[in-house]
């Protein structure tokens, strides 16, 4: 069997502000180790999902709140991809964004 040159992976990240915790046993080592074993050697991170929740550490109030204080998820896979040679483009929800729409109604289109 031929072995892929080019494995790339869209982690879907999608995480609702009701669910608590996120990340809260996140292991660098072991993200790695999985992704290496499933030959992966591209994956996209999530720094903004169409919720509009943030996953890395800042003072924004669309940081998910189920982000432990102080804890900077995006970071931690970022580096650990960086440290096994895995390429970590970075994904941001530009055109769903619950979080916005329902802090600011009157940006939502209504009607196309």
């Amino acid at each position: 069997m031929r072995q892929l040159n080019f494995r790339q992976v869209h982690l879907d990240f999608h995480t609702g502000q009701g669910i608590g915790e996120i990340a809260k046993d996140f292991d660098p080592k072991a993200f790695v180790r999985t992704l290496k074993a499933a030959h992966v050697n591209g994956i996209n991170l999530f720094a903004k999902c169409h919720h509009g929740h943030l996953y890395y550490d800042t003072k924004r109030a669309e940081r998910h709140p189920g982000l432990a204080p102080g804890f900077d998820l995006l970071g931690q896979q970022l580096e650990a991809c960086k440290q096994a040679g895995i390429a970590a483009p970075i994904y941001l929800s530009v055109l769903n964004d619950e979080y916005a729409a329902k802090t600011h109604p009157d940006w939502v289109a209504r009607t196309v």
